[in-house]
């Protein structure tokens, strides 16, 4: 009975040291492709699958971090200076900022006019 337990003890201690190895692998592999990616920050090429208008729109599938998606965009700034297959234009990150602010300015306005024309449409209605 006692060798069954020191056995299971053993097996444990193997398999939790095996799953913390292989945590430890992939958590030094995603530092170095995205140290290695921010610091090249794509200087041309093709950009990577779900980048559209420098925003990577990727989902919880391709921002998942273990494993790593070698064939997703994983941070946003990979969607940035290359070339945009979406629409043919290569994206500054200043350039997605201010067409995130301008989608915002776009979305209240459009709140601002459907909400006029509900008002015309009661009026209308009496």
């Amino acid at each position: 009975m006692l060798h069954f337990i020191i056995l299971l003890l053993v097996l444990l201690y193997f398999f939790t040291s095996l799953i913390y190895f292989l945590y430890k692998t992939n958590n030094n592999y995603y530092k170095y492709k995205y140290n290695n990616l921010y610091k090249n920050k794509f200087k041309g090429g093709k950009c990577p699958s779900k980048c559209k208008k420098g925003i990577c729109y990727g989902g919880l599938k391709c921002k998942d971090y273990f494993p790593y998606n070698e064939e997703c965009c994983n941070f946003d700034f990979e969607c940035n200076h290359c070339d945009d297959t979406f629409d043919d234009k290569v994206y500054k990150e200043y350039e997605t900022r201010e067409f995130n602010n301008v989608n915002e300015l776009v979305t209240t306005q459009n709140e601002y006019i459907n909400n006029l024309n509900d008002k015309n449409n009661l009026l209308n209605q009496q």
